[in-house]
This record gives C-alpha cells, structure tokens and sequence, in this order.
C-alpha cells in the first residue's frame, strides 16, 4: 500500500494507511491527508426541521413570557422596568419567579436557535444585508 496511497499527498503528512481499518477509519485518515477529498452530507432538511422546531418552542415561550409580563405588570411587581427586581425574584417563593424563569429558558432556547443559524450561509447573508441598512 506505500506509493498507491502516497500520490497526491502533501510532503510530511504520511499517515501509515496499511494500518487503518477499511471504511470508514481508511477514508477518514485519507480525507485528513488530502482535506481536498472530504465530502459531508448536510443534512438540509433536517436541519431546517430542527429550525423550524426550535422556532416553534421560542415562539410559544414569548407567548407565555408575554401573558406572564401582564399578569405580573398588573400586580404592581414593576419587572418590566426594573432588572434587579426581575433579577432577585428567582429567590421568591414559587409564583413570583415564573417571569425570570421563562427568561432563561428563552435565553437558552436563543443560544441554541444561534448556534445553529449562525452555520447557514442564507441565514448569513439576510444578517449582512439586516446589518448594512
């Protein structure tokens, strides 16, 4: 297997291949040596299922953050206006940390939903083309 595997191989990047396993091992030390040869699938649709999903669950956690924000502006607790105050009902007793509590779990559900548009190149561009205006 020496010369046959060497051709086209960048010098000092010899990987001994005679020792790799078939599939998937021999190919992935050949796709390390040639980068050239790598191929991945995307996984689009599934992907944008995903998308769609986590756009979803976001989508209903604004409605239970906005219904929360009413019922909490009603009783005088001022979190809309007051970080701290928002911020320092997560050590309450059980119903007046409902608001801070849906916020993280839209922050997290945010940083996931970025996480995973930040790879697309259309999600990119509409980006660009927001920031540039």
């Amino acid at each position: 297997m020496g010369n046959a595997h060497s051709i086209g191989k960048p010098s000092g990047a010899h990987i001994a291949e005679e020792f790799l396993q078939r599939g998937n091992p021999m190919l992935a030390g050949r796709m390390g040596s040639i980068p050239e040869l790598s191929v991945f699938r995307r996984f689009g649709a599934l992907n944008s299922q995903r998308l769609l999903y986590l756009q979803a669950e976001l989508i209903h956690l604004e409605r239970q953050l906005r219904g929360r924000e009413q019922i909490d502006d009603g009783s005088n607790k001022d979190y809309s206006v007051d970080w701290a105050k928002l911020r320092n009902s997560a050590t309450c007793p059980v119903e007046c940390d409902l608001q801070y509590e849906l916020m993280n779990k839209i922050w997290d559900k945010l940083r996931e939903y970025s996480r995973y548009t930040s790879h697309l190149p259309y999600c990119n561009a509409i980006s660009n083309i927001c920031r540039s205006r």
